[in-house]
């Protein structure tokens, strides 16, 4: 159970990695954890002279070594990617090839690619390519273009990957008209010509496994999971079982074992064996784009067959932090690679689970006259044990970058695990024998049902409700960080009582358990309402989170109401209220909705042909999904979180795109209203039902979309007092139109957020 006992190396290498990653964190958290740091191997160290202990002093200065090592290090690769991104930046003439299409959307592309000349220089060095435009560039093409080249550090607008950032991609190069873009010829690339080895056989299994299983097979075999749909993608993340898609141990020891049994079979000795796995499993890697978590998977094979070659024993542990040591110190800013460190995490507690099971009874003592229940028992058991060991060391990572994890991932991994390996291994088959009908033509037709049952058991876990459980409340980073840390030490030391490992994970369930529970219990009488710039309004409170959009209706908008309603604690969309119709409303509710769970979708009543267009557009991509479509007529008075929600008809200036309109929403004795700037010249003198909205309402938002207003009118004295007013856009008002009621009015001028409690 001592699992760092005596592996000094595993030691060292966790502090290199632990201060590969400090270094890249904010300064003052750095010198805080360095000092921390410090002091404990100052303490060490002191301990080990005093006892007269050489191999703890030997130890501890080696620890410092290491940490000091990968500051250095990450320093000089900070230093090389600042460099590039001041060297090459505003307008340059590049040339290179794709190496990966990390975008690809209607309007616009982000792309990967591989700088080898800046205006007819020798370059080498890795960037990201935005084309404001569809471009038809793809993985392997070469081109020359015109850029406007900036620093990742200054460009806000990029949808690529959450853990993209400067050190890895310092620059961003912009490409704005097609007129700038071309295609060139190339000479002999090995990473091009492997790219383009894995799209034929990537086209290989579409054409014969069909779409949905083909693409399947793509991604479980060659890594390119961009070709699977956003709705799969959601999937297996709310199932949990999101991992399988990666590429990683699991996909490269399935692979590999299938080649030794073959060459097993053939009757060739395990060190040649051993040799020729070596050689497949490097080609491999290099077939699927040197993924980082592949190629920590092939170096701790490596290990394993370097140990055989040597007549040595193999510890997994140290191949494990030996593998990914050798990764950080060739490429610096890989620390901060999101598959790596999951990659990392989720082996460490395979291995963890590995040497747990070896106390555990009910594992470990198998009998010859064992029934087939008891051994399903044993086996579900043992994996019920790993996904426990994978879940509390993966916890801190997932915290941070998905803050939210399924309930189904200990029930999902059992079925879906079985299904997952047989899946690969009759798409390999397939792949391999596509030549021969006879062959594949059955293989095919298996294959495909178990991709049928593999997405189909992913979705039946989607689409249960609450299924996610967010780690977004306050506190959960904390305890997330202290459950990995505690099982860490009690891991590394010398346990009289194996049942001990258990303290943390029951206190981590207990503490989460009360701290869930008072934070729900903190907002369980109020309704929040929280505007964000760009006029959206996201109103939630235990029973939900409604998403109100009156602004241009841009994916952008829905993207930063949902990041509001995840960080407030919420995992599914209870609906979306449109207050008009635009033509991004099709693009975002359908990226929207294949990206998260959503009940409803509420949406005016259609006046013209063209808005009947776009509500067509949104319901097809609602169709597939269980999403309820509501339409609602002007005033209607819509049930939203025990309080009722209305909006007025929509009213369009001379060749204008955004309309005016205003949304009220009432809950209890508080009233929070929202108007496009023109709305009041044009509605207020009809003296309908929306002027009481306006007169009676507490907060009084001023949007920033809409027709500016061409004539003076008095908004403010229909306002009661204590009003508290918030003008998005100044621009849009006249000073003279508020500035005699400041003193009896409350008004904020520009916010950009602003966060309100109605009870």
């Amino acid at each position: 159970m001592n699992a760092f006992a005596k592996r000094y190396f595993t030691w060292i290498a966790l502090i290199y990695l632990a201060f590969s990653l400090f270094s890249y964190f904010e300064n003052k958290t750095k010198i805080f954890l360095f000092l921390g740091f410090a002091l404990i191997f100052f303490a060490v160290f002191a301990y080990g002279l005093r006892s007269k202990n050489k191999n703890l002093t030997i130890v501890s200065i080696l620890l410092a070594l290491a940490a000091l090592a990968a500051n250095i290090s990450a320093d000089i690769s900070f230093l090389h990617s600042k460099s590039i991104a001041e060297k090459y930046r505003d307008v340059h003439k590049i040339s290179g090839y794709v190496r990966e299409v990390s975008a690809d959307r209607d309007f616009m592309n982000e792309l990967i690619v591989k700088v080898e000349g800046v205006d007819e220089e020798d370059a080498s060095f890795d960037i990201i390519l935005v084309t404001e435009f569809d471009s038809e560039l793809s993985r392997g093409d070469f081109f020359e273009a015109t850029v406007t080249a900036i620093p990742m550090a200054e460009y806000s607008e990029l949808e690529y990957l959450r853990n993209a950032n400067e050190y890895k991609y310092p620059v961003i190069a912009v490409i704005e008209n097609e007129d700038d873009l071309g295609l060139t010829e190339g000479g002999f690339r090995l990473s091009v010509a492997l790219a383009s080895l894995n799209s034929k056989l990537s086209a290989r299994l579409r054409v014969g496994l069909g779409k949905g299983a083909g693409e399947l097979a793509s991604a479980l075999l060659l890594g390119n999971r961009d070709l699977l749909s956003d709705s799969v993608l959601r999937d297996f993340r709310r199932a949990g079982i999101y991992h399988m898609l990666a590429l990683s141990g699991l996909h490269v020891a399935i692979l590999m074992g299938i080649f030794e049994l073959i060459l097993k079979k053939l009757l060739i000795s395990k060190r040649v064996r051993v040799i020729i796995l070596a050689i497949l499993s490097a080609f491999y890697i290099a077939l699927t784009g040197f993924l980082l978590s592949t190629c920590r998977a092939m170096l701790m094979l490596w290990a394993v067959y370097i140990s055989y070659l040597v007549g040595r024993s193999r510890d997994a542990m140290t191949s494990l932090f030996a593998a990914v040591c050798i990764i950080v110190v060739i490429d610096p800013a890989s620390v901060l690679d999101i598959g790596l460190q999951l990659s990392f995490l989720s082996t460490f507690g395979v291995i963890a689970s590995s040497m747990i099971g070896a106390h555990v009874l009910l594992i470990q003592n198998k009998r010859k006259d064992d029934t087939v229940l008891i051994k399903a028992a044993r086996g579900a058991v043992s994996l019920l044990l790993t996904s426990l060991c994978v879940f509390v060391s993966t916890l801190p990572a997932i915290s941070i970058y998905f803050g939210e994890v399924s309930l189904a991932t200990f029930i999902s991994n059992i079925f879906a695990g079985f299904l997952c390996e047989a899946f690969m291994v009759l798409a390999l088959a397939f792949l391999v024998f596509s030549r021969l009908t006879v062959i594949a033509a059955p293989v095919g037709v298996v294959a495909q049902l178990l991709a049928s049952a593999l997405t189909g058991c992913a979705e039946l876990f989607s689409d249960i409700p609450k299924i996610m459980l967010s780690l977004s409340y306050p506190f959960a980073l904390v305890l997330a960080f202290t459950l990995f840390g505690a099982s860490v030490v009690l891991f590394g030391i010398k346990l009289p009582k194996k049942w001990l490992l258990a303290v943390p994970v029951i206190c981590f369930a207990l503490l989460f358990a009360v701290n869930v529970c008072i934070f729900s219990f903190s907002r369980s009488d109020k309704v929040t309402a929280e505007y964000i710039i760009g006029d959206s309004i996201v109103l939630s409170s235990n029973d939900g989170v409604y998403i109100c959009d009156i602004s241009d209706g841009g994916a952008s908008n829905f993207y930063s109401a949902i990041d509001l309603a995840k960080a407030n604690c919420f995992t599914e969309i209870d609906g979306i209220i449109l207050t008009h119709y635009h033509s991004d409303h099709q693009r975002a509710i359908d990226k929207v909705s294949d990206n998260f769970k959503i009940s409803r979708v509420l949406a005016p009543v259609p006046v013209t042909l063209d808005e009947w267009y776009i509500l067509e557009g949104v319901a097809r991509a609602l169709e597939d999904e269980d999403v309820e479509l509501y339409l609602y007529k002007p005033f209607e008075e819509l049930d939203v979180l025990s309080g009722k929600l209305a909006v007025t008809p929509r009213a369009y200036g001379v060749g204008g795109s955004h309309p005016s309109l205003a949304l009220s929403y009432a809950y209890k004795d508080s009233r929070i209203t929202f108007a496009s700037p023109p709305y009041f010249g044009n509605y207020l003198e009809e003296k309908g039902n929306f002027e009481k909205y306006v007169s009676e309402c507490d907060v009084l938002i001023v949007g920033t979309h809409g027709r500016k207003h061409s004539e003076s009118f008095d908004l403010f004295s229909t306002l009661k007092k204590g009003c508290e007013v918030l003008i998005s856009d100044l621009a849009t008002l006249e000073l003279s139109d508020f500035e005699k009621y400041i003193d009896t009015r409350r008004i904020i001028l520009g916010a950009e957020y602003k966060k309100y409690e109605l009870k």
